[in-house]
């Protein structure tokens, strides 16, 4: 019997989270294990959907998240998302946790074997899942795009370990984008890790 497991993936953009995410995905679907993916920002997406009157539905669309509604004057969908994140973690710093931690308890006592979190960014976050959810086995995954990528705000590309989440990771994935086979790479890091987890 498969304990309950959470995937949390991390931590920079454009490194391959969702890609991976969506591996894990694939591979429980195959092997007829209930699975889920969730986000921390599930609840920030829906609040505003309704604030800003934009599409749930193509939130997570990277293409959605960088445009810009003639509504929002000059914002991007992804300025107001980062906006009301910062916002909410003002107030408290474990608002997005604390929402994601609800769902998937649910969603376990629901019958879901495997939630699939993608959107892993702050070491405190991953910290009050793991005194949270003192049941359940959490696998953090660091996807890290080797050849000299570089985030929107410059910041480079270096495995991170000064912003508290030297602890946090059990795996390391490679992605080596600029190899013909790369997603095989990543495919078969990434399942390697599953594989292993989910036998335990």
């Amino acid at each position: 019997m498969i304990k309950n497991t959470l995937f949390t993936f991390g931590h920079r953009k454009h490194h391959g989270k969702g890609t991976c995410a969506k591996m894990v995905m694939d591979y429980c679907f195959q092997n007829q294990i209930r699975a889920k993916r969730r986000s921390f920002a599930d609840m920030m997406k829906e609040q505003c959907s309704k604030r800003y009157n934009l599409n749930n539905l193509l939130m997570s669309d990277p293409k959605y998240k960088q445009s810009k509604p003639e509504h929002l004057l000059g914002l991007t969908v992804r300025d107001v998302l980062l906006k009301e994140g910062a916002f909410a973690r003002s107030i408290w710093e474990y608002a997005w946790a604390s929402s994601l931690y609800k769902r998937v308890s649910i969603d376990f006592v629901n019958g879901v074997q495997v939630i699939v979190v993608n959107d892993l960014r702050f070491a405190n976050e991953y910290d009050f899942l793991q005194a949270s959810l003192a049941d359940v086995r959490l696998v953090s995954i660091l996807v890290h795009r080797k050849n000299g990528i570089f985030d929107d705000d410059g910041a480079d590309a270096e495995l991170p370990d000064e912003e508290g989440f030297g602890s946090v990771w059990k795996y390391i994935v490679e992605n080596d984008d600029e190899s013909e086979l790369w997603i095989d790479g990543l495919r078969e890091q990434t399942l390697e890790i599953v594989r292993k987890e989910l036998k335990r």
